[in-house]
């Protein structure tokens, strides 16, 4: 029987947090190649041991960040897209809630899809989104019988890759409104494409705007 390492004690699970605060508040800042571990571990009040106690160096800190981000957008973004629906539906209500998530944590996501905090990172996001998506559609074109015309890693990497360019523009201002309006746009504009990819006939892919998006 294996396990996995034992769960950190109160003390280090506080000094962890506390990096991990500290690296986000610098984020907002500096950039990130100026940013030292001895400025993480000040700003957290922390020798500089504890730092290497825990992490390597400053871009596992930032993998792990990027990790935790992605574990709590998933859980966001299940529950808004949770449906009871007898239909095929595409509401667009994940794509919200991703909005949502990355205007909530803007200096994070700006520094991970600029690709300034090295490739790791932004790659890991990249995978992470189109995971989620592929597995949605699978599970939509399974439910309802349907057989793809394109596939389906094609389809999440086209999907994902727009949004998150479309995000990065947004956070950059190069783009207004806010992310329910900008998810309800790019869903608009996606919908009748993913409907013929997935092998739905047209109208067949019902879009439901969720009810926190503008009509």
């Amino acid at each position: 029987m294996t396990t996995g390492p034992p769960p950190l004690d109160r003390r280090r699970r506080k000094s962890r947090a506390a990096l991990r605060q500290s690296f986000l508040d610098l984020i907002a800042t500096q950039s990130y190649d100026a940013i030292t571990v001895d400025d993480i571990t000040e700003a957290a009040d922390v020798a500089r041991a504890t730092f290497y106690a825990h992490y390597s160096d400053k871009a596992a800190l930032l993998r792990e960040v990027c990790e935790e981000l992605m574990t709590e957008l998933g859980e966001r973004a299940t529950a808004a897209a949770a449906s009871a629906s007898d239909k095929p539906t595409y509401t667009g209500a994940a794509t919200t809630e991703l909005f949502r998530h990355a205007d909530q944590h803007r200096d994070l996501y700006r520094l991970v899809l600029s690709g300034a905090g090295g490739a790791a990172p932004r790659n890991d996001m990249i995978a992470a989104l189109q995971g989620a998506l592929a597995n949605f559609v699978s599970q939509l074109t399974d439910s309802f019988d349907r057989k793809p015309k394109v596939p389906i890693p094609m389809i999440a990497s086209t999907l994902i890759g727009g949004l998150l360019l479309t995000i990065e523009m947004w956070l950059n201002h190069n783009l207004e409104g806010t992310p329910a309006d900008l998810a309800t746009i790019f869903a608009r504009t996606q919908v009748n494409g993913l409907e013929w990819a997935l092998g739905f006939d047209h109208g067949d892919l019902l879009y439901q705007p969720n009810p926190n998006s503008s009509p």
